[in-house]
């Protein structure tokens, strides 16, 4: 396990009982509150949210991590290439003609 891992898994649990805590659980009904020390329903509703956080933290950082391979792949691709004003022009001994 990296650190950056323990990092997401926080944030993941922080975000998901922030939601389920602050803006969920005053208009729940009964059932679905969470009471301490019980696995009930709201626990199961609470672990949902922390897991669902957690893979929109996997999907972005994926997603982020693939824009910056594209970005390296094509920055590293135009510093290859020479730029149009170094670009040499073969010289043909027919001139294009129009047809």
């Amino acid at each position: 396990m990296t650190p950056r891992r323990w990092i997401e898994y926080l944030a993941a649990i922080l975000t998901g009982n922030a939601i389920y805590f602050l803006l969920l659980f005053p208009d729940l009904p009964p059932l679905l509150r969470h009471r301490p020390f019980v696995f009930d329903l709201g626990l199961a509703l609470d672990f949902f949210l922390c897991v669902t956080v957690y893979g929109v933290i996997r999907m972005a950082s994926r997603h982020a991590h693939r824009l910056n391979q594209r970005d390296r792949m094509r920055s590293s691709a135009s510093d290859s290439a020479p730029l149009p004003s170094q670009r040499t022009r073969k010289m043909s001994a027919i001139p294009n003609r129009k047809q």
